[in-house]
């Protein structure tokens, strides 16, 4: 995969988040924030300059958490 290929599919993954009306229930925000770990582990396996963190800030870029989660943990 590319950067762009990267960039897209942490765009589709804030688009679903966002999009989701049960967005702003502590379990979606959980398993959303799984998803994206789960997702950007698997990506830094297949490709040794994967940069996980900056996939990770790219999934949580202009998202609004559940209020008992914040970004960075």
């Amino acid at each position: 995969m590319t950067r762009k290929d990267y960039n897209k599919l942490a765009h589709a993954l804030r688009i679903g988040y966002s999009t989701n009306d049960e967005r702003n229930n502590a379990d979606t925000t959980s398993l959303y924030l799984s998803i994206v770990e789960t997702i950007g582990q698997m990506l830094a396996v297949d490709n040794e300059r994967f940069d996980k963190a900056r996939f990770v800030e790219a999934c949580l870029h202009n998202v609004t958490l559940h209020s008992g989660f914040q970004k960075g943990n």
